[in-house]
């Protein structure tokens, strides 16, 4: 049998609003997946208060979970992107 086990989460849009921060130098991530859906839901506005990401990346089972889709999406919100074996880095 499978239990369920329901935990708190909060957005980085949260995160960032909640918190009053009007810029973030560094945003470190290790989602084990998750990074897609926090990175793609995080408004643009909030993405561009971010100096520097450095993502852990999973491949993911749909279409856009993957690092060519999560590279051209960061770069679409002005990033400048490089990756490398399972890394993004991505910076104004």
């Amino acid at each position: 049998m499978m239990t369920t086990v329901q935990v708190p989460c909060i957005t980085l849009d949260e995160i960032l609003k909640d918190n009053g921060l009007e810029n973030c130098d560094l945003l470190k991530m290790d989602c084990e997946g998750a990074e897609y859906s926090i990175i793609y839901n995080c408004p643009r506005e909030h993405l561009s208060r971010i100096s520097q990401m450095a993502i852990e990346v999973h491949q993911g089972s749909g279409p856009e979970q993957n690092m060519e889709v999560l590279t051209e999406y960061l770069s679409g919100a002005g990033f400048q992107v490089r990756e490398h074996d399972h890394m993004v880095w991505a910076w104004h």
